[in-house]
């Protein structure tokens, strides 16, 4: 399977949802796209009453989890240098970046938009946006 450049491979091999996959099945969130890119996420949502905050601080604590299990968190490199294990080493920029959507155009051309990011990555949990 080729993976186009950027996007994560050891994502697509794993395939385990986080925990936040299973708390918006719980809440019947829809997710109808997805793309794990190197350096951002994708992630295509219905409507929901869960507050954005707790489904990014979801998502960013199991990426970090796996990113650890992995050895593939920057801290991992760092254990060999303790003195550099002051400096928090985070994988994760502060904040997030959130758009709504207001009409089935728009939700198309973002569902399309996330699609072609990682052509290769295809997620179990995404429903189709009808």
């Amino acid at each position: 399977m080729s993976v186009q450049k950027g996007c994560m491979p050891w994502a697509v091999k794993q395939r385990k949802p986080s925990r936040a996959i299973p708390l918006l099945k719980e809440k019947h969130v829809a997710v109808f796209a997805c793309a794990i890119v190197s350096d951002h996420v994708h992630l295509l949502l219905g409507r929901t009453d869960i507050p954005i905050d707790d489904i990014v601080i979801a998502l960013k604590e199991t990426a970090v989890a796996s990113l650890l299990q992995n050895g593939l968190h920057p801290r991992t490199a760092l254990e060999n240098y303790p003195e550099s294990l002051t400096v928090s080493a985070s994988v994760w920029a502060v904040g997030y970046w959130k758009v709504f959507i207001d009409n089935s155009e728009h939700m198309r051309a973002a569902i399309r938009y996330i699609n072609n990011h990682c052509p290769s990555q295809r997620w179990g949990f995404v429903t189709p946006y009808i």
